[in-house]
């Protein structure tokens, strides 16, 4: 018998716009920021406490954080935390096609 996982459905793109969030960019931006704060605490093999205190934030902070109660920080701090970490963090913007009717800016 295998254990293996199979998904009910397959979403490609933002799983956040798939299920109807407003905000699916933001939500998508901060799932990005916590999966690389995530993966350089495993990389140098931390406990929530290092991180914590990496952060200079209370452990019951980075409890919050690392469950995905994202509602609680910003982008920006997310970005300060990886920093903080010594990751670099860049912005970039991608241009897209103006939806029908609308004349893109100059």
């Amino acid at each position: 018998m295998t254990n293996q996982f199979e998904p009910a459905i397959e979403v490609q793109g933002s799983l956040f716009k798939h299920l109807g969030f407003e905000n699916h960019e933001e939500e998508d931006a901060k799932t990005e920021l916590l999966a690389r704060i995530c993966k350089v605490m495993a990389a140098r093999a931390w406990n929530k406490t290092q991180l914590a205190h990496a952060l200079q934030m209370d452990k019951s902070d980075v409890t919050k954080l690392l469950k995905g109660d994202l509602d609680r920080f910003s982008i920006e701090r997310m970005m300060r935390m990886l920093r903080a970490l010594g990751t670099p963090v860049r912005i970039t913007w991608v241009d897209q096609p103006a939806p029908a009717g609308i004349e893109p800016q100059a």
